[in-house]
């Protein structure tokens, strides 16, 4: 297994640098997924990998302003995964944006690797009020001939992974504590998107 360079791994970050700071995120998520033996990550390296992540957050939070306002309160949320506890982070800064009626909230895993919930309205998913994964927003022909927002799902959606349904719940229950932003819209979400 190649050594983890936590300067290499950032060296390329510079002031608000989007482009760096989308290209470490894409190297940070091949790093972890190369270092998975038998399905876990070994120790050594994953509290390697989490040292690297912790700085890149660092940097972020530094350069980039709304993601400082992103990390200003979180909850930790453990639940169970193949019958060991997983450890989650909720982000308790959302985002509600103005015309589009539902909500986004950030959980992150252990590697500080972002997962996007949005609350659903049961329109497609038939399960109004849970708190489902996607994978971005995207504008798109949601309609023939119209064009609109909207939340590009997982394959199997809205029935996910035990794991996942466990993580919307712990959603649903934090959820009057989630300081959900209207100022903020579609480009914080593509950011966090790129940059988690």
């Amino acid at each position: 297994m190649a050594p983890i360079h936590p300067r290499r791994a950032l060296s390329r970050i510079q002031s608000i640098d989007g482009l760096a700071l989308r290209d470490h995120n894409a190297r940070f998520k091949q790093m972890v997924d190369r270092s998975v033996r038998n399905g876990i990550v070994p120790k050594a390296r994953a509290a390697r990998l989490i040292a690297v992540r912790k700085k890149y957050i660092a940097r972020l939070k530094a350069t980039v302003p709304f993601v400082r306002e992103l990390f200003a309160r979180q909850e930790k949320i453990t639940i169970p995964i193949a019958g060991k506890p997983s450890t989650f982070t909720l982000l308790k800064t959302g985002i509600k944006f103005e015309g589009f009626s539902r909500p986004v909230v950030v959980i992150l895993d252990n590697f500080g690797r972002k997962m996007l919930f949005y609350k659903s309205t049961g329109a497609n998913s038939k399960k109004p009020g849970t708190w489902l994964p996607f994978r971005e927003v995207q504008y798109t022909e949601v309609l023939k001939g119209r064009m609109d927002w909207w939340y590009a799902k997982f394959a199997g959606h809205p029935n996910m992974p035990e794991y996942i349904t466990l993580l919307g719940k712990e959603i649903a229950k934090h959820e009057r504590e989630i300081d959900f932003k209207r100022n903020w819209d579609m480009d914080q979400v593509t950011a966090i998107n790129q940059y988690f």
